[in-house]
């Protein structure tokens, strides 16, 4: 090695010498400072070139945890003079080949030929395939390897020589420090070591794979349709409608209604169009699983990147609420989307215009898409230390990242034009969520949420944390820097649990994307052999969430929807948890946790204000709040009204069927007469055991009477009447289900 190399002229008019070699960490393209074309280089200086060779690395071919030597006979490899730029109409693992020092040949990939040229010192591609440098000393054989991929992995094609024609008995490749034409071997940096146990390649072990993540997705096809409908899915379709009637007055993290717009045409009701909305949602997580395994195929071997879909689609909290729908599915295929673009594209101009499309789309859809942020940051920075121009990239991310704020304003100025929103309240929306979700939550605010996923699914959480592990191992060590640097990198959205309110189980869905490329690498540094037994277990624990999810049907929902519908045939305003008939304009807040929080910290009473407003005849008791506030509790509770709220709709509405109430009063005749106060004007329907007069006129019982709002009297001889609101309203025959309408998470 230490000869000096021949010199080849250079495309460029240049003189470079063939010892120029590439950083191994270089894996899609030359280092622009080691290039054969760079100033040093032109130079010919004695400093540049010691500098270029102690830039350059040896990659070490290691095998069962240990470092081998190459085969007896044969000279070792040196990856020097490798050219791994990522070219117009190729890849990292393009056509061409390039000698090292010792005059041993690695072919990238198989090609049909082309012109000898040397390799490009970055202002233009050298593509022939197969190209020669000079003449192949006599008696090296070639080619030595193959790289098949960008991610540092290789399949070795040694050729030992030919020793039968001198006498000797060709090698046994069984032997421990000699390799198998055609095996594969792992690639690490410097004298780093072995970073895994070889293994053959086997593709049973793919097929299998595909098998269980296809299962996982027919089970998960099958949840769409029987699955309990959660409240969030119930208020995110409340967007579309009040969209399509015109009556939407929230801009921020609204920007779906422009997507789903074709909802309200689907006939069924309610529950079909969640059911057709949760197939897009379906289909997003696919896009979401193509992605893992886009970046996981940067990283990792075939096998072990399936393995990782597999990890995620497999979860507990994926199979139940992957496909739901909601902003996460939306937001994480587009920053998933992101990540690969990030990791696996050239970053040129259609791919930062796709990037930058994606971030501003994935923004406006839910702000919780800034949690991708340091990730997104790692990759470009790590996209930026691998550049052969540096300046040059990092001018075009600044231009993209420039773009996409600029999308994201005129897009978002856009939406609200459309509706009566305007920019200051959604600045006090985003305001309040900030204070609300993360600077009074406290550390590990959804730590029971937390110990209930690693519960459910604790194959993959053993696997991610095992990747975490094993990652920060090898940078301690010092054994390798990139790939575990970057695969922590993928894991730190999990570390938005520590200060997150709302990280319930939906959210994990949307964070364990890119984790799950950490668990893959656990997968690859436990062996092969272990990859079938944890894939199994992992299918298995997906059915018994599967059968969780029949455990919580839809009936119950289903029933009261076509009550509501059978009762009230056209829309009126009504009050209810989480606008769950979304065809009918809903009246008063959100009545989540988080809404009913904010509700009582106002300490202000709102449902007489909103009565008098809206006037809304119908009352849905679908959540805590409201069931205890028409069964009576008036305790101080978190999840109860306040006491003057709760009295005022107990005193106007009147149990009709199940959980639904409609406006009207129960009357107490004291002396056989009584006052009361009409809130929600309009016709009732008169229910006593006889005649009553009303401000002065009879009415028998079934009749209806107009009353204006304001204070009125009663008098009859009876003790008890009911004012119901509307026309002798139907009551379905049917009797209500006792199942309970949500089950929670």
């Amino acid at each position: 090695m230490g000869s000096r190399p021949r010199q080849f002229p250079c495309p460029h008019g240049r003189v470079a010498g063939e010892s120029r070699s590439w950083p191994v960490r270089s894996l899609d393209r030359p280092a622009a400072r080691a290039g054969p074309c760079s100033r040093r280089a032109r130079q010919g200086s004695h400093l540049g070139r010691r500098r270029a060779a102690r830039r350059s690395r040896t990659l070490a071919l290691s095998r069962r945890s240990r470092r081998l030597p190459p085969p007896a006979g044969a000279l070792p490899i040196v990856l020097r003079g490798e050219h791994h730029r990522r070219q117009r109409g190729g890849d990292a693992g393009g056509s061409g080949a390039a000698p090292n020092r010792q005059g041993l040949w690695l072919c990238r990939r198989a090609g049909s030929g082309g012109a000898d040229q040397p390799p490009s010192c970055g202002r233009r591609p050298w593509t022939g395939g197969g190209a020669r440098i000079g003449r192949r000393p006599a008696g090296v054989p070639r080619p030595v390897a193959r790289i098949h991929r960008e991610n540092g992995r290789c399949e070795l094609l040694y050729r030992e020589p030919d020793r039968t024609a001198a006498g000797d008995q060709a090698p046994s490749h069984a032997h421990p420090g000699r390799f198998a034409i055609g095996e594969r071997l792992t690639m690490t940096e410097g004298n780093a070591g072995t970073d895994r146990t070889p293994d053959p390649a086997r593709p049973w072990i793919a097929a299998l794979l595909l098998f269980g993540i296809g299962l996982c997705l027919a089970l998960q096809l099958h949840l769409v349709f029987v699955q309990e409908i959660n409240w969030d899915e119930y208020f995110f379709l409340s967007h579309v409608h009040a969209f399509d009637r015109g009556t939407l007055a929230r801009a921020l993290q609204s920007f779906h209604v422009h997507l789903f717009g074709w909802l309200p045409a689907v006939p069924g009701g309610e529950i079909a169009q969640i059911e057709a909305a949760r197939l897009a949602m379906l289909a997003c997580e696919a896009g979401t699983m193509a992605c893992i395994y886009a970046v996981g195929r940067r990283f990792l071997d075939r096998e072990e990147a399936l393995a990782a879909v597999l990890a995620y689609i497999a979860a507990g909290v994926v199979m139940l609420h992957g496909a739901s729908f909601r902003a996460d599915p939306i937001a994480t295929v587009l920053m998933m989307l992101c990540c690969a673009l990030l990791a696996r594209s050239t970053l040129r101009a259609p791919a930062l215009a796709l990037l930058a499309v994606a971030g501003a789309l994935a923004m406006l859809i839910t702000v919780k898409a800034i949690f991708y942020a340091p990730l997104i940051a790692a990759l470009a920075a790590w996209r930026l230390w691998r550049a052969a121009q540096p300046r040059a990239l990092a001018l075009r991310l600044a231009v993209t990242g420039v773009a996409a704020g600029a999308v994201f304003a005129g897009l978002y100025l856009w939406h609200q034009s459309l509706m009566s929103a305007d920019l200051d309240g959604s600045r006090a929306l985003l305001a309040n969520a900030y204070e609300k979700t993360i600077l009074e939550a406290g550390l590990f605010p959804r730590a029971d949420v937390l110990l209930s996923v690693v519960l459910n699914s604790p194959v993959q959480a053993a696997l991610a944390v095992t990747g975490v592990g094993m990652a920060g191992a090898a940078l301690v060590r010092r054994s390798a820097y990139e790939r575990p640097l970057m695969l922590l990198a993928l894991a730190t959205p999990l570390l938005t649990l520590i200060f997150y309110r709302n990280a319930f189980p939906y959210f994990f869905a949307f964070i364990l994307p890119p984790v799950a490329v950490v668990a893959g690498y656990a997968t690859e540094r436990l062996g092969r052999r272990w990859l079938i037994p944890l894939a199994l277990a992992m299918t298995i624990g997906s059915v018994v969430s599967h059968s969780r999810g029949l455990a919580k049907p839809q009936d119950a929902q289903a029933e009261l929807i076509a009550a509501v519908h059978a009762v009230f045939p056209e829309p009126v305003p009504y009050i209810d948890r989480c606008s769950m008939i979304a065809r009918f304009p809903k009246t008063g807040f959100f009545m989540s946790s988080w809404g009913v929080e904010s509700y009582r910290a106002a300490d202000r009473e709102v449902f007489r204000a909103i009565a008098r407003d809206r006037a809304p005849p119908l009352l849905i008791a679908n959540g805590p709040a409201l069931e205890a506030a028409m069964a009576g509790a008036d305790s101080a509770d978190g999840n109860r009204l306040l006491p003057g709220d709760a009295a005022f709709l107990r005193d106007n509405y009147v149990h009709h069927w199940g959980a639904i109430w409609v406006a009207g009063k129960t009357l107490r005749l004291v002396g056989g007469k009584a006052d009361f106060e009409i809130v929600i004007g309009g016709r009732y329907t008169v229910e006593a055991d006889a005649p009553v007069t009303i401000d002065g006129r009879r009415y028998t019982p079934k009749t209806v009477v107009a009353l204006a709002p304001g204070f009125h009297g009663i008098a009859g001889g009876v003790d008890r009447a009911v004012l119901r609101w509307g026309d002798n309203l139907h009551v379905p025959t049917a009797k209500p289900s006792t199942e309970p309408l949500f089950r929670g998470f």
